[in-house]
């Protein structure tokens, strides 16, 4: 049986067949090919500019239709060139994992010797003409230098050097895939700092839906088979407990996330275990990363194999880059799923006790944009339902304006949200005749709801419940204390026990922290022992926590504290009359001698074994204490880490600690 595969004309077009042919080979070296060089509109039309062509069948019409018509079994096209939408009898075969992604530079030789590689937009000389027929790449190239003149080119790379060769320009801007496959890689200058397509390089190879035997060959050479899956993630408007379990699931197993600024730092820290996490928020004035960028990475991401969650704030479909983005993943071919989140609008409704709906009263609800205000929705006097307003922290007075202009009362009101559902939310309501008299700043973001009657009361149940920064490891059992701010403050390395077998001489090992079970049993079982190494040795837990982690490794605690501190273990031993005994205690290099000192004054030896550090965490959000009510230090070095961060401990915080040493340290410090 011969293959017949179809493509450009061109002689880049030609070795890209050749490139699929020897992969086919590989498989079945009896397989014979012909390759048909077809003319494409592109290939015929030199003067339109690719900006103008961009996601159409410009490059592939023909080919396509050749394979539509049975004249050749297979289409090879630059994985870029595809068109957003192929026909509906074809398919896509296989994207091959393709060669060099980047874009380069290449210059006539008369300016090589007066650039410098490393620094070639510093070093290009002024107003020279490069020629380039890339949207993406002009204006990446008159960001950096606004002096160069773009001129617009097409024809062949062979076309595109003949140019620079004639001095009708100083340079061209090209995919470095066509150089190298051309064996032309001494013409390339410098490899660029750009954003590419995610496909450049690739090959796309098109075949027709029903034939079955091609689909199943040349399903082998395709690269999206060791691609990973993108998620795009909602994550509410601020709450972590917002998140869906779903969604909890995904970011648990992501290798690598995403985020906008306003993502709950708890779920960065504490919920994800990815090992790349970037920061991609946009604010108003604040952009880290362009949109075509971070689409860039997110799918170059999923092409090496990673599992990627996108973190949104709220609903990804809700003022989102929604359409931009899905198009973008579609054409990339990425596999992905979209979860919901709870949206900012029905979040401050319940937050702040502000009904959107009521019955005979409010029927309709529409969300509007309150940034950029000329995208904003401004109805008449004789609206009836709720206007709600988002990213209106800025612009709400020019929409209140808008409104009055439109017949809206005076005596209106309307409630703003800051910070939805964060530690730091905060309520404004007044009327449009307040809100023309008064200049107030509002902390961002900021939601607007306007529905006739206000809020519920003066005060949600959201804003009555108490505010409580915690700062140990451990914060579930303080969920009873209030909202729950986890900042934690410290961290810890392993340390390995250098002669383990010592421990079998003590009679009773002292745990005093799920952490310090956590290492100790690394040692135990990086030594090829298990749970029975300690089979005579007794074992005394500090509390709930600690006893419930020594579960995780077979062991139920023979005593365990009733009150959770050093102090409720020397009651406990002390209740239990336990003298003449040896008192192992593995702990962290800040421990102090609280417990060893009071062994031996009951008539027991003790010693401590450091087998982790405890060293202040990395990343730490600084919160405002002046929106915390209460404080919960878990250790002293907890207490010592606060202070290092915030200098001081703010009276008008209530403090809790697990035990007497802490407060002591707590004491020190006011």
């Amino acid at each position: 049986m011969k293959i017949k595969i179809g493509c450009r004309k061109s002689k880049l077009a030609q070795i890209q067949a050749l490139e699929i042919i020897k992969m086919l080979k590989k498989i079945d070296n009896k397989l014979e090919f012909e390759i048909i060089g077809i003319e494409t509109t592109g290939d015929k039309d030199k003067k339109t500019s690719i900006e103008k062509v961009e996601g159409t069948d410009f490059f592939t019409k023909e080919i396509d239709l050749a394979l539509l018509n049975k004249e050749i079994d297979v289409a090879v096209h630059s994985a870029k060139d595809l068109p957003y939408k192929i026909y509906n009898e074809l398919e896509v075969a296989a994207i091959t994992k393709g060669v060099d992604n980047r874009d380069v530079i290449v210059l006539a030789e008369n300016l090589k010797n007066k650039v410098c590689s490393n620094k070639i937009f510093q070093t290009l000389p002024l107003n020279i003409k490069i020629g380039t027929s890339s949207k993406r790449r002009k204006e990446q190239l008159k960001k950096l230098r606004p002096d160069i003149k773009i001129v617009d080119i097409r024809g062949t790379i062979e076309e595109r050097l003949d140019l620079i060769d004639k001095g009708k320009i100083d340079g061209i801007l090209i995919a470095a895939a066509g150089l190298l496959r051309l064996k032309l890689k001494e013409r390339i200058f410098a490899f660029l700092p750009f954003i590419t397509s995610p496909l450049q390089g690739r090959l796309a190879v098109v075949i027709r839906k029903e034939n079955v035997f091609l689909k199943n060959l040349i399903e082998k050479i395709d690269d999206r088979k060791n691609w990973g899956k993108l998620f795009i993630v909602g994550c509410g408007p601020g709450d972590k407990e917002l998140l869906t379990i779903k969604a909890s699931k995904i970011i648990n197993m992501a290798d690598a996330i995403l985020y906008d600024f306003l993502i709950n730092n708890e779920i960065i820290t504490k919920l994800s275990k990815a090992k790349i996490k970037i920061c991609v928020g946009k604010r108003k004035g604040k952009h880290l990363y362009e949109h075509e960028e971070i689409n860039f990475k997110m799918v170059k991401l999923v092409q090496n194999g990673l599992t990627v969650a996108r973190l949104k704030g709220g609903d990804p479909a809700i003022f989102g880059n929604f359409v931009d983005e899905i198009s973008y993943i579609k054409r990339n071919f990425v596999n992905y799923e979209i979860i919901p989140g709870v949206t900012a609008a029905t979040v401050a409704a319940c937050y702040a006790e502000i009904p959107i709906t009521m019955k005979q009263k409010k029927s309709y609800v529409v969300f509007s944009t309150g940034y950029p205000i000329k995208n904003s929705f401004i109805p008449d006097k004789n609206f009836s339902g709720t206007l709600v307003y988002y990213m209106s922290g800025t612009t709400i007075k020019s929409i209140v304006k808008k409104l009055i202009d439109k017949g809206w009362d005076k005596n209106t009101l309307l409630t703003i949200i800051s910070n939805v559902s964060n530690y730091n939310q905060k309520v404004y309501q007044l009327s449009f005749f307040e809100m023309m008299k008064r200049n107030i700043d509002f902390e961002l973001p900021a939601i607007t709801i306007i529905n006739g009657i206000g809020r519920l009361g003066e005060k949600s149940w959201y804003e009555l419940k108490p505010k409580v920064l915690f700062t140990g490891t451990t914060p579930e059992k303080y969920r009873d204390e209030g909202e729950i701010i986890w900042q934690q403050l410290i961290d810890f390395h392993p340390k390995k026990i250098k002669n383990i077998n010592l421990i079998k001489y003590y009679d009773y090992i002292i745990f005093t922290s799920k952490h310090a079970v956590k290492y100790f049993f690394s040692n135990i079982f990086n030594n090829k022992n298990d749970s029975r190494f300690l089979n005579e040795i007794k074992i005394l837990s500090i509390g709930k926590t600690t006893s419930d982690e020594l579960k995780k490794y077979g062991i139920i605690s023979d005593l365990q504290a009733k009150k959770e501190s050093a102090e409720g273990l020397i009651e406990l031993i002390k209740k239990n009359k336990i003298k003449r005994k040896k008192f192992l205690i593995p702990c962290s290099n800040l421990s102090d001698n609280f417990l060893v000192e009071n062994l031996r004054k009951i008539g027991n030896s003790a010693d401590k074994i450091i087998i982790y550090n405890n060293i202040p965490a990395k990343e730490v959000v600084k919160y405002d204490l002046n929106k915390i009510d209460k404080i919960i230090f878990t250790s002293p070095s907890t207490v010592k880490n606060f202070i290092k961060i915030y200098k001081k401990i703010p009276k008008h915080c209530q403090i809790i600690t697990p035990g007497k040493t802490t407060m002591q340290e707590v004491i020190k410090c006011l």
